[in-house]
Order: C-alpha cells, then structure tokens, then sequence
C-alpha cells in the first residue's frame, strides 16, 4: 500500500525522541529501572564494599507477589448472553450465546491469557503501568514494557483517544532487514537499516557482528481521515514496513487502537499509573 503523505520516517524518529525526552524529564527510565531491582533484591547497585557482604531482606518482593496474586488469581471468563429475553428467537439467540461462550473459553485457554494477565498485573504493580499489544489478527498478543510506550498526549488516559501510540523495540540489524526485504523494501533503502546505540537503553550490546548488531524499531499507529487505525513500521532513516490500513475479522476497517493497558494505581492529570513498589523503597533501604 502507498505511505501516507508527509509520513516519513524523520518524522516518526522525531515524535519517539520526543517521547524519550519526556520520559526523561519524568524520571521514567531510572524510575522503571530502580522499581524492578529492588523487587529482585539488588538494592545495593553502585555501592563500593570492598567485596564484603551486604545485609539483604527483600520484603518488597513478598508484597508485591501477596498483591499480584490478590488481583491475578480472580479468573475471568467471556459470557455471551442474548439482549432480549423472552419472545421467539430466545431459543436460537440462547443456543447461539452458549456456542460463543464456549468458543471464547477455548481461545482463552488458546492463547494463555491468563498468564498474560498475570505477568500484566506484575509489571504493573513494579512500574506502575503494563501493556498489552495484540499483534494479529488471531488475538495473539505480548506484554510492552512502559518505558517503551509513547503516547501523543501523555496526560491523556484513554489509549483510544490518542493521537498516535509508539511502540519502541531493540531487534537485530539483520532481522529487520530480512523482514524489509519480505515487505519489497528496494535493497538500496535496506541498506539504510544500521546499528544505533541509544544511551537510554539499558541492555548491553556486545556483539559486534553486522547480523548481531541491534537497533531501534518503531511501530507507529494512527487513525485516517475515516477513522481507521493504520500501522507503519521505521527505524531512525527509513520506513521498512509501508502504511497498512488494520481491517477486523469482519473485513471492515479497525476503530480501536490493538493495545490494553493496565495503571496500577491512577495519577491525576497523568497517563501514567504509580507502582507499588516506588513508595517501598525508602523503608527497603
């Protein structure tokens, strides 16, 4: 499909700088970091102790399982039942509510939702917030940490009134452009698809073969004049996977951006949840 007018990749590089440099200035980054350490026990990062034992007690790790399990372990299940009762298409609407009841039990079990919730809940509980992105049309889906979540308007709750979402991710130079070439990418504008180091980005990136280099992904969705999300794929110099219009399994053009989110508990003015184990910190220490 032909890229939407004035949609280039310099363009998209430029709103996920932006967003990096609100997370900046949010203290997401060393925030999110800070959070999953000491809920793995590692509270004495930096310190010098001359290689002596430090003391160690990680009750913050113990909270927030308790806390997980408290809202996780509540199994959810879809039930279709008919609109109207009575009248003589109940038998019908009945019989077909309990065919779609069962059809979504074993997608449910299919897909593993409930351990994607789980893992959801936990990473919201640690950062404060957790998402989840449905990446096909078969309602597969994968947890997207926070830190790599960028939103047009960041004090704007509701994903589905946003702007834009960008998505953020780190894969390697060679797979991105085996997966360009898949999309028809001209093997010049391949070429384009180079390694980046990002300051921000925490993982350590030793290999220093062409095909083990990584570097930064973006995965943009928007809406068009009709309303329908469309998706489009970039790293900082070129688009590799060109404008697609997202249809639903019913042909017709998607309306809802495909991710959920979860805030563990609300701020006000802000997208952004707050964690539980931040406030932990002060007594961990």
């Amino acid at each position: 499909m032909a890229q939407t007018p004035g949609l280039t990749a310099h363009r998209i590089w430029q709103w996920y700088e932006r967003g990096v440099e609100r997370h900046r200035m949010a203290g997401l980054y060393e925030k999110t970091e800070q959070a999953h350490r000491f809920f793995a026990g590692d509270q004495w990062a930096g310190v010098e102790s001359g290689g002596e034992l430090l003391p160690k007690y990680n009750f913050i790790q113990s909270i927030v399982e308790y806390k997980v399990a408290g809202v996780a372990s509540n199994t959810l299940t879809i039930t279709y039942t008919p609109l109207e009762s009575g009248g003589p298409q109940q038998p019908q609407a009945a019989l077909l509510c309990q065919k779609l009841t069962a059809y979504a039990g074993r997608q449910w079990e299919r897909l593993k939702m409930d351990k994607l919730c789980w893992n959801v809940v936990k990473d919201a509980c640690i950062a404060g917030d957790s998402y989840l992105y449905f990446y096909d049309g078969d309602c597969r889906a994968q947890p997207v940490d926070t830190c790599n979540v960028h939103l047009a308007d960041e004090q704007v709750p509701d994903l589905q009134q946003q702007e834009y979402i960008l998505i953020a991710g780190r894969q390697t130079v060679g797979a991105l452009r085996r997966e360009a070439r898949r999309y028809g990418l001209p093997e010049g504008e391949v070429q384009k698809i180079v390694p980046d180091d990002p300051e921000w980005e925490r993982e350590e990136e030793s290999e220093t073969e062409e095909g083990a280099q990584k570097c930064t992904a973006l995965l943009l969705f928007w809406r068009d004049e009709d309303g329908t999300v469309c998706c489009a794929r970039s790293t900082r110099d070129v688009i590799y996977r060109p404008t697609v219009r997202l249809c639903g399994g019913n042909g017709r053009g998607l309306r809802r951006y495909p991710i959920a989110s979860m805030s563990w508990l609300r701020q006000r003015g802000s997208s952004r949840g707050a964690g539980l184990v931040h406030g932990l910190i002060p007594n961990q220490i």
